[in-house]
């Protein structure tokens, strides 16, 4: 059961034009995401996994269709969406607090108010050390925890996430992926997440939409009630739900049956993007 429905996607269509030229990237695509789940999407390279992400927050709207999140058409970017990007998006000039208040600024916030809000979210993400320092002075693991606070202070109910761990090494990546499931409990958010490890489809989605080659459609979804369990990453059932994903994506035209990532990841850690 995915409980209450809080964002729709209805029948959207999205086309990429430059010039004479136009690129059909959704055609009559619809998607439901319930509350609280965490939604993981897989599917080949280039089939418009980001730009899904990009209309539901609000920054490339459909040109038909419609997205609608609690009950509100979404026709521009949400003040309770949060958004995080592969490159984590953080301003070098910035101290790591810099970066997380630099959203509660732009809204106007009284800083001082949140200060203990600030505080418990950098010993919460374990960076705390690390807070008069710029980004150039943290590791990728360091830099996607800042990212996360400086969404996390905005204090959103809905995440959006963009491969955020696939330029990390394998166990910052492992680390990262367990710090991510404890924020989506303590903080009750419903989780949006785009990757190309089948592996980390499985650990961390509460359900699986595996997409086709372009025009997207659904080839499949799996339901993974087991996702983010203690030992669930060393189960049997772990590894039949990365058997089924991988043979939904083997259908799935534009993609290859047998890709290199599948195998890295049955034979020994998640593979990167």
């Amino acid at each position: 059961m995915r409980g209450i429905i809080v964002i729709s996607c209805r029948h959207c269509g999205f086309v990429y034009t430059q010039g004479s030229s136009s690129v059909t990237v959704y055609d009559n695509f619809s998607l439901e995401v319930g509350a609280g789940e965490c939604l993981a999407l897989i599917g080949p390279s280039g089939c418009g996994k980001s730009t899904l992400l990009a209309m539901l927050a609000g920054l490339r709207p459909p040109i038909r269709g419609s997205v609608v999140i609690n009950g509100r058409a979404v026709a521009s970017p949400r003040l309770k969406t949060g958004f995080i990007l592969q490159e984590y998006g953080l301003f070098p000039w910035l101290t790591v607090e810099g970066n997380i208040r630099l959203g509660l600024r732009i809204r106007g916030t009284d800083i001082r108010q949140e200060q203990p809000r600030i505080d418990a979210l950098l010993d919460e993400l374990d960076i705390s050390v690390t807070k008069k320092r710029y980004p150039s002075q943290l590791s990728g693991g360091q830099r996607q925890r800042v990212a996360l606070a400086r969404v996390l202070i905005l204090d959103p109910d809905l995440l959006l996430m963009d491969e955020p761990f696939s330029s990390l090494d394998a166990l910052t990546r492992e680390s990262m992926q367990q710090l991510l499931l404890g924020i989506q409990k303590n903080h009750h958010l419903t989780t949006i997440l785009v990757t190309h490890s089948i592996e980390e489809a499985v650990l961390l989605g509460t359900r699986i939409l595996v997409l086709t080659a372009m025009p997207a459609q659904i080839a499949g979804e799996i339901a993974n009630p087991l996702a983010g369990s203690p030992g669930y990453r060393a189960s049997e059932e772990f590894f039949l739900q990365t058997r089924r994903v991988r043979a939904l994506l083997g259908k799935s035209p534009g993609t290859d049956p047998t890709p290199a990532a599948a195998h890295q990841e049955t034979e020994g850690g998640p593979a990167h993007a």
